[in-house]
């Protein structure tokens, strides 16, 4: 049995348990406009010739051309920056051979936060405000060479007489040596900014009070804050969004932000009562991942993490203190829901290892799961949860997982000392990496209240092993294990079953299983949660139909049911029965389920003509199959332009006409090179009004129309962008 002084352990930090506050927030810096600005020692570091210079900033005054941050050599103006001129414009500069610049007219003076990204690659220079490409400029002749060491100016013009000073806040500056956003949007990375092997400098502004701000990319390039610059507290978005209420949780949606969480509880920025939601599937693949707390380190979560349906996937964790998983220590009142873990591989050679908890205090676990995978300990071993103190854990599973430890080995847990565990089940592989150790299917040693749960995975042999537990101080209540793919004839708790009779509903209805709302057998299947499934049900399409518009070609279907359904690609043919192509990135299916699911995707590269659809159905084991196959016309007049003669030669877009206005106007343009094209109408807030043109065309004249009947009076902006290639035009509406 687990030593006392554990129990004790734990029993003291639930007594220390503090009450819920909201995560602490970071600073900033605060520029006066006026006298205020950072600079740095001239380095050798920041002399790259592709380079991606980003910031949060936050403007408040629009009255002079200002520099926010400005790259340059030590002794001449070479390099690149991000300026903001008179009126609210954003600007992007680069000297390639002479100045490149990219233009961003939207006002961004409006009192939020802006995530901006100057991008230099060879001879080309991007903008990005807010996650979306704004302009390149390729007129460059050479790449960027400033031919000296570099320095860093923030919030000031090295050289200018008039110094465009910045009025505003800065939060988050990263200058890297590789470009980091490319294409027309990207998702939002989250602050604080990770460093990692191309980052050159990064300043969180984390300091209360001095004049010197910390470089944490580990270079040693200190900032200094020169003009009377203070830190204050910072507002910037923490997550992809959210405020971390009940009714307004941070959002998640990548891995950035799980590191996010990560920073916050492992350094203590964080004491609970924080709310988050994850929005989507997060792949861990390409990226690192840091544990989410730490027993052995005293960092609790004690938030509340919604996984909304979604997995985390592909990741690995290996050698962290005792508790380990993807949250390492879950305590005074934490909570995670609604999450599956698919593929993670946990190393530890401490106590407590679990996919998904390596050790948990007071709190819940519901409906989550694990699949897949390798989990690998000391003592305290389980499939999803490696010990529990005082959590209430239930609709859980964990299958497909390998878990192997020295002692107190489980396929669902390795350890239960207090607390619950109800209506949960595993199949996973357990051994032991000693002879001495004990081991169960389900559970190692089992010390607390388990109730309505089965394991069917194989077994091995220890001092102490059973098909459910391998030791236990209480009966577990209406628990079973199969007796034939375990291996295990006997079991410290729970009662053994042969696996036609783990196959049979009575077995478990008449020990008291609800199957009216937690549990469902589907065909000659062991039991499965109704809220949580993951086993195998026969897939039917019930529709799938294609419609046009001027966005496209918007293809919707609807599934009765799935089976194990990774996702769907959309192809596309010329022809009924020719080739056909992927048009589609992988869209994800609803895994196994028996509820109705409806899909759509819209098709914006197609101009005038003919086209053939399907489906390509993913299995999660990598088998699939097609749909069948719909054909649809695609006129030019519903892409909502209308082509005139002739072969352009150059990209223009024309003054609107009438100008002024009521209620129609006919812009005219011209696409030289075919590529995706849009023009869309902007209010004088940067708020869009109306798209016009949004898909793939060919080169050619066009005219839209834009009826502006249902909008008032003003003055308005019309944007084209093919590729790119931007341009922008004003017009005004009199009615």
């Amino acid at each position: 049995m687990k030593s006392s002084s554990i129990l004790l352990f734990t029993l003291a930090l639930m007594a220390a348990s503090v009450s819920p506050r909201a995560m602490s927030q970071n600073n900033c810096v605060s520029f006066n406009g006026t006298s205020g600005y950072i600079t740095t020692d001239s380095s050798s570091a920041l002399n790259t010739n592709t380079v991606t210079v980003e910031a949060w900033i936050k403007p408040n005054s629009t009255s002079s051309d200002q520099d926010v941050i400005r790259l340059r050599g030590a002794t001449n103006n070479d390099g690149c920056e991000i300026q903001l001129i008179t009126g609210g414009t954003l600007r992007a500069n680069a000297y390639l051979g002479g100045w490149s610049e990219v233009d961003y007219g939207t006002h961004i003076v409006d009192g939020n936060w802006h995530h901006v990204a100057c991008v230099v690659s060879g001879t080309t220079l991007s903008l990005y405000v807010d996650g979306s490409l704004q302009g390149t400029d390729v007129t460059g002749s050479t790449d960027l060479d400033y031919g000296q060491e570099v320095i860093l100016f923030i919030g000031k013009h090295p050289t200018n007489p008039s110094n465009l000073f910045y009025s505003g806040l800065i939060d988050e500056v990263r200058i890297s040596n590789v470009v980091r956003y490319s294409g027309a949007s990207f998702t939002l990375p989250c602050a604080p900014f990770v460093a990692d092997g191309n980052t050159l400098l990064l300043y969180h502004f984390n300091e209360s009070s001095g004049t010197s701000t910390a470089d944490a990319s580990g270079n040693g390039i200190t900032g200094t804050l020169n003009g009377g610059v203070p830190f204050v507290a910072s507002s910037v978005p923490l997550y992809s969004g959210g405020s971390g209420t009940s009714g307004d949780p941070y959002l998640i949606s990548n891995t950035a932000g799980l590191q996010r969480l990560a920073n916050d509880v492992n350094g203590g920025n964080y004491e609970g009562g924080v709310y988050f939601r994850q929005t989507d599937t997060i792949d861990c693949a390409s990226g690192t991942l840091t544990q989410i707390g730490s027993e052995g380190g005293g960092k609790i979560f004690q938030g509340h993490y919604d996984g909304n349906g979604n997995v985390i996937k592909n990741f690995s964790l290996t050698g962290f203190a005792q508790g380990s998983g993807l949250f390492g220590f879950v305590q005074n009142g934490g909570s995670i829901q609604n999450l599956g873990i698919v593929n993670a591989n946990i190393s530890n050679g401490s106590p407590g290892t679990g996919a998904l908890v390596g050790w948990g205090g007071t709190g819940t676990i519901q409906n989550c799961y694990a699949s897949g995978g390798t989990v690998t300990g000391s003592s305290f071993v389980g499939g999803l949860i490696g010990e529990n103190s005082y959590l209430s854990i239930s609709n859980c599973y964990a299958t497909g997982t390998t878990v192997t430890g020295d002692d107190q080995v489980g396929g669902f847990i390795g350890y239960t000392e207090a607390g619950s565990t109800s209506d949960c089940y595993a199949r996973c592989t357990v051994t032991l990496s000693t002879s001495n150790g004990r081991i169960g299917g389900f559970v190692g040693g089992d010390y607390a209240t388990v109730t309505r749960c089965y394991s069917t995975g194989t077994v091995s042999i220890g001092t102490q092993s059973g098909g459910f537990a391998g030791e236990a101080s209480v009966s577990a209540t209406s628990c079973f294990w199969d007796t034939t793919t375990s291996g295990m004839t006997s079991s410290a708790t729970g009662t053994g079953k042969s696996t036609a009779q783990m196959k049979t509903q009575s077995t478990f209805a008449d020990s008291g299983w609800d199957f009216t709302t937690t549990w469902e057998m589907m065909g000659t299947n062991y039991p499965r949660l109704q809220a949580n499934r993951d086993a195998a049900l026969p897939v039917e399409l019930a529709s799938f139909t294609a419609s046009t518009d001027a966005e496209g070609v918007t293809l919707q279907w609807s599934t009765v049911s799935e089976t194990n359904t990774l996702g769907y690609y959309v192809e596309r043919g010329a022809t009924k029965t020719g080739s056909y192509s992927v048009v589609s990135g992988l869209i994800a299916g609803a895994g196994t389920s028996l509820a109705q699911h409806n899909y759509s995707f819209v098709d914006k590269t197609v101009s005038a003509g003919t086209y053939y659809y399907r489906l390509h159905e993913i299995d999660k084991d990598g088998s699939g199959e097609y749909s069948n196959v719909i054909m649809v016309d695609v006129a030019a007049a519903v892409l909502g332009v209308r082509q005139e003669p002739g072969t352009p030669k150059a990209f223009t877009l024309q003054q609107n006409y009438p100008n002024p206005f009521n209620p129609t106007t006919d812009i005219k343009f011209a696409v030289k090179d075919a590529g995706f094209t849009t023009l869309k109408v902007y209010n004088t807030i940067g708020q869009e009004v109306a798209t016009l043109v949004k898909g793939m065309m060919q080169p050619g004249y066009y005219v839209a129309t834009w009826n502006a009947n249902a909008t008032t009076s003003g003055v308005y902006f019309y944007r084209l962008q093919s590729g790119s290639n931007v341009s922008v035009q004003r017009m005004l509406l009199v009615k």
